[in-house]
């Protein structure tokens, strides 16, 4: 998984981001309560993240 957190946070994005879509990647299809069970992430950062990840194409809500 290394390489693609190097590849992802050389594209700017936020170290949240780039947890964010190594859970995706992980565990597949899930809701903020799962992706922050395994990020540790607070939820409200969650909903935010998730938001600008759709935004920018990364992830689809």
């Amino acid at each position: 998984m290394t390489d693609i957190r190097d590849h992802l946070l050389k594209r700017c994005l936020s170290e949240n981001e780039v947890k964010i879509i190594e859970c995706l990647i992980t565990i597949g299809v899930v809701g903020a309560s799962d992706i922050h069970h395994e990020t540790h992430i607070p939820r409200n950062k969650i909903y935010e993240t998730m938001e600008r990840l759709a935004n920018s194409g990364f992830v689809e809500l």
